[in-house]
């Protein structure tokens, strides 16, 4: 993978996640591109990490400052495998969704399962005969 093939990759996947490449300015360059790496002692490294970053500035208000964010992948270039994801930004921020189960009470769990519990077997006879007799007792399928 070329590192253009992997900010394509990584806008594929942030677009997979439900948000707009427009939103966090994905659609535009990186703000940082770091990798792949070539080692003289180990050789060719091909790991990518991409990070987008909101711009930031000693004058920024508070509220600029909440808006802020950051969007980071990190990409395996020789299997094409995101190996990393980071989004940090209250804009990443979902509400919890709706779940439509109504508990069961306590008591009402403690009467359905009153004589249920246990359940009797000859485990312990079929072992005290074996032990008697010498003899195992075949066990029905």
């Amino acid at each position: 993978m070329t590192t253009n093939e992997v900010i394509e990759f990584a806008r594929n996947a942030f677009v997979k996640l439900g948000y707009k490449l427009a939103d966090f300015h994905l659609n535009g360059a990186p703000t940082r591109v770091e990798g792949p790496s070539d080692l003289k002692n180990i050789g060719h490294i091909p790991y990518c990490r991409v990070v987008w970053e909101s711009l930031k500035s000693d004058t920024d208000t508070d509220e600029i400052r909440l808006k802020s964010y950051q969007v980071r992948f990190e990409i395996d270039m020789q299997r094409k495998q995101i190996v990393g994801m980071s989004l940090i930004g209250r804009d990443f921020w979902r509400s919890a969704p709706k779940i439509d189960v109504v508990p069961e009470l306590e008591s009402d769990y403690r009467k359905s399962i009153q004589g249920k519990m246990f359940i009797r077997t000859n485990a312990a006879i079929i072992r005290s005969v074996e032990r008697t007799t010498n003899t195992p007792v075949a066990m029905p399928p």
